[in-house]
């Protein structure tokens, strides 16, 4: 229920949002870049626009999502499983606002690290132990495997896959 609050915003908002918060930016976002996140932005990320979250820029340059802490507090509060699955599909860094009982799903920790693989870090431990998971996460993302559990973390053949 929660997610269909989240998912079914539709935005015309989020262009003007992004270019509102791409200017005065360090980096020197042009038309391409603008066009780009348009074309690629999530669902989520649209209907999250749509009722107050904020594209911004942090130290290093990178674009992220700002959510009002009555979003957060939406995400925290979800119970629905298929909801929540769904909801990692589109952002995976979601998994970190879930419940703990979500974050004990490995269905929803896998879809979590399959978009983002840095969302491992939010996983519980005997997750962050699961070859599958793991090999998910690095395959997205090979830096994800610092958030693997040591005895995955130093294994030859996952460091190989993860590019170190």
């Amino acid at each position: 229920m929660i997610c269909n609050l989240v998912c079914n915003y539709i935005n015309e908002l989020i262009i003007n949002n992004m270019k509102k918060s791409l200017e005065g930016s360090s980096k020197n976002y042009n038309s391409e870049t603008v066009a780009w996140l348009e074309k690629n932005r999530d669902l989520s990320d649209k209907e999250l626009l749509k009722r107050g979250a904020e594209y911004k820029i942090n130290k290093k340059g990178d674009i992220f999502l700002d959510l009002t802490p009555e979003q957060m507090e939406e995400i925290r509060c979800m119970e629905d499983r298929d909801g929540a699955l769904e909801l990692v599909k589109t952002n995976g860094y979601y998994l970190k606002l879930l419940s703990p009982e979500l974050q004990e799903d490995e269905e929803i920790v896998l879809e979590a690290v399959k978009k983002h693989g840095g969302a491992l870090k939010y996983a519980p431990n005997h997750l962050r132990n699961k070859r599958d998971v793991v090999l998910a996460a690095i395959k997205q993302n090979g830096s994800a495997l610092e958030y693997a559990s040591p005895e995955l973390r130093f294994d030859e053949e996952l460091i190989k896959i993860a590019n170190f």
